[in-house]
């Protein structure tokens, strides 16, 4: 995958036009719209997985993030986070593309400590990235894994 550079900013080219988006959102102030839409899953074949990109953005910013579908073959380059499942609450809100998530505080935490203010972070989180209300999509991915 190809970066696009925007000034100090670097996106991967598939996210340039949500990225685009997010600047003309954030420089009109129309940051909040949108936020209340729950967030749905669309389906993955079987040749994709799903990356977070952390959108760039100060820390008094909220947290925005991209879920983008990547091939299995070639994902590019991001970082694997480890979570530990217990009985989290899911209530730290996230804003994805325009629609709210709700994560635990652990992972609500890991992407804010992970976020940079200069460039996209690309993660794989399984909480997130794993549709874990899609048993046969949970199952399959796990396999993967």
């Amino acid at each position: 995958m190809t970066d696009i550079e925007v000034g100090s900013l670097q996106c991967p080219r598939l996210l340039m036009g949500k990225f685009i988006d997010h600047l003309q959102k954030s420089l009109l102030g129309n940051e909040g719209a949108g936020r209340s839409t729950p967030f749905t899953y669309k389906a993955l074949d079987g040749y994709h997985t799903r990356i977070i990109s952390i959108l760039p953005s100060s820390a008094d910013q909220p947290l925005e993030i991209l879920l983008q579908h990547v091939p299995l073959a070639d994902p590019g380059i991001y970082i694997a986070l480890s979570y530990c499942w217990r009985n989290g609450t899911f209530e730290s809100p996230v804003n994805v593309g325009g629609c709210l998530m709700k994560v635990t505080p652990t992972i609500h935490a890991a992407l804010l400590r992970l976020r940079s203010t200069v460039r996209c972070v690309r993660v794989w989180i399984d909480a997130i990235c794993i549709n874990q209300a899609d048993v046969e999509e949970r199952n399959e991915q796990v396999r993967r894994m």
